[in-house]
């Protein structure tokens, strides 16, 4: 494909996930002048694009701050690349509201900043909700979103996406608050990835979804937010905490979506195990679009399978109107010592020099060695076993597995 052609189909994608995204993105120059803002911060602020443009970002800043609180978001976003915190900002009309904001600098091909990227996200109904809370000691973790700058130069635009992937999408230390030491292995094929793991707790569950985005390098970083903010609109917006429900719902918006815009040349189709874990961690439910949750019991594995089932891509398979699709769910018992497994297929489908494939009975092999192992020695062990197996031959997909001992 033409160098030209590529670029401007992905700018394109970039353009218009962009405009999906509920989180607020404001891009300053190194003067600390906005040069832009996305739509989600126009409704949210009340000032219309040739209003902000070109105003210095303090027209946000809230009396309510303290003034070393807008002074350390400058100081460590300088300093450390990057801050992420709570505090207050201020609409057109003057009123202030409790925002979470993520900072970023944007450098070029040298390595010198050329633009401040914040995003924010209004935190008002979060912050009332906690304190409905407090006597149930219950604490609301808040993702934030966000996507490359639209029209940015490509090789930009991939530095752009890999810091906000690694900062905002569902990293370990969001699932050990809920699940203490799991295995947690996350090795991507290129700078940026398809492949991720998504996680929410609400009320006395954990959601937690093995994703295997469809693409990757720059077309799979962009569908992984995509992913990313519908499955969060649907647990969080529409309140649904059912694994199959969650599903189709997730593909009913990716169907939508698809059939609206140019159909993609995904490398693979969509697939994602969910699964939902209460706080006693007795039993679990887990629903899968081709993707099989493993359960190592007493040194057998017993499988629970997911729907032969791609997401998004009926519509664009057959250009046609949007179709349900069910999936069934799996009510799991669980025993002390029992052991499970979510992974995606870059890892069994990872040929070695010859050209074969990995494949699970391998994988599933070497797992059952490491059933009494630590989880960080496990991790480690998986690393070293892939990458032999790998020998001289390429990384073909982004490498992800989650494990936990119960």
């Amino acid at each position: 494909m033409d160098t030209a052609i590529y670029i401007s189909q992905h700018t394109e994608l970039l353009a218009h996930t962009l405009k999906s995204l509920n989180e607020c993105i404001v891009i300053a120059d190194s003067s600390d002048i906005i040069r832009y803002v996305n739509p989600a911060f126009v409704e949210t602020y009340g000032y219309s694009e040739a209003e902000i443009i070109g105003k210095p970002s303090s027209i946000m800043w809230s009396a309510k701050n303290k003034p070393e609180v807008t002074q350390k978001i400058l100081e460590e976003t300088k300093l450390f690349g990057s801050f992420r915190g709570e505090l207050f900002n201020r609409r057109k009309d003057g009123s202030d509201f409790p925002i979470l904001l993520v900072t970023s600098i944007v450098r070029d091909d040298d390595k010198n900043p050329i633009a401040f990227v914040g995003i924010s996200k209004d935190i008002t109904d979060i912050k009332q909700y906690e304190l409905e809370l407090q006597t149930r000691a219950k604490t609301i973790e808040e993702q934030n979103r966000a996507i490359s700058i639209r029209n940015a130069q490509f090789e930009i635009g991939i530095e752009y996406a890999k810091s906000l992937q690694v900062s905002l999408l569902t990293q370990r230390e969001t699932i050990e608050r809920f699940l203490f030491n799991p295995v947690f292995f996350h090795h991507p094929k290129e700078k940026v990835f398809g492949d991720f793991f998504w996680a929410d707790q609400k009320f006395d569950r954990l959601l937690l979804a093995s994703v295997e985005g469809g693409a990757s390098g720059i077309a799979g970083a962009m569908l992984s937010m995509l992913i990313n903010n519908y499955l969060n609109q649907i647990v969080s917006d529409e309140h649904l905490n059912q694994p199959n429900v969650i599903l189709e719902k997730l593909h009913e918006k990716l169907s939508i979506h698809f059939n609206k815009e140019e159909p993609l040349n995904l490398e693979k189709g969509i697939h994602i195990g969910l699964i939902t874990i209460p706080k006693n961690l007795r039993s679990f439910k887990y629903s899968g679009a081709d993707t099989d949750l493993m359960l190592l019991r007493d040194g057998r594995w017993i499988k629970l399978s997911g729907d032969k089932a791609d997401l998004g891509f009926l519509v664009q398979r057959t250009h046609g109107n949007y179709r349900p699709c069910s999936f069934i769910t799996h009510n799991q018992s669980l025993r002390p010592g029992d052991y499970m497994f979510m992974f995606t297929g870059g890892i069994v489908r990872q040929i070695n020099p010859s050209g074969e494939s990995l494949g699970v009975e391998r994988l599933l092999d070497f797992l059952q060695t490491k059933e009494h192992s630590p989880a960080q020695q496990v991790e480690k062990s998986l690393e070293a076993f892939i990458q032999k197996w790998k020998g001289s031959a390429d990384q073909t997909e982004d490498w992800m597995l989650l494990g936990y001992r119960f």
